[in-house]
């Protein structure tokens, strides 16, 4: 037995199947993207039979709507942490939720996927992840309170949409290697800093306009 494939067991021994179902749900989207998860593959990746892990998760969707909360939960946590480390000043918070989103999405681009992927839109679940809807929640606060502080004609909701618009469209770029086929940190920290300057300097102009 593998180094890997023991570990697995001894975790599922340990009674966390759960959450290593998840792990492996993840490896597989990541090598062979959303398309290839399967509870069977799942379920041979960490070392029990289909049965076992039907057990945690009654199909393929709740399987992926596990592994998006995962995901919306560990961006919201670090989003969290960073919101309180900007300090009050609305467009340092506004800049700081979008330099998370883009560092965590590249961090984890397999949790990034199941978590904005067209399958997660299409699990028909209800609400299958609701940390996201409290990191739109955090994003909304912290627009409003631009939108305020510019004092200027802003709808909060429209700069929020603006706001994930911008910093999703540089995660696509990056991931989907527009970019350069091997993009480096260097490049990832060029267009971050771009986007922020565009966003926060595009608040600015609007607020110095009023």
């Amino acid at each position: 037995m593998g180094r890997t494939q023991a570990k697995r067991k001894r975790a599922y021994h340990h009674g966390d199947l759960r959450s290593a179902l998840i792990d492996a749900s993840l490896e597989v989207i990541g090598r062979e993207g959303i398309d290839g998860l399967t509870i069977r593959r799942v379920s041979e990746r960490v070392g029990v039979t289909p049965g076992a892990a039907y057990h945690h998760f009654q199909s393929k969707k709740h399987l992926m709507a596990a592994a998006a909360e995962r995901g919306f939960a560990e961006l919201l946590s670090e989003q969290t942490e960073a919101d309180r480390a900007a300090g009050p000043h609305p467009l340092g918070r506004l800049e700081a939720l979008g330099r998370v989103y883009i560092r965590y999405a590249l961090g984890h681009p397999a949790h990034y996927r199941v978590m904005f992927g067209e399958h997660t839109r299409q699990l028909d679940m209800g609400d299958p992840a609701p940390s996201g809807r409290q990191v739109w929640a955090l994003l909304l606060e912290v627009s409003r309170a631009c939108a305020d502080a510019a004092e200027a004609q802003i709808d909060a909701t429209d700069l929020a949409r603006t706001a994930w618009a911008t910093v999703s469209g540089v995660v696509s770029l990056i991931l989907e290697r527009e970019v350069a086929p091997d993009p480096s940190a260097a490049d990832v920290t060029r267009l971050t800093d771009m986007a922020m300057a565009v966003l926060i300097g595009g608040l600015n102009a609007l607020a110095s306009n009023r």
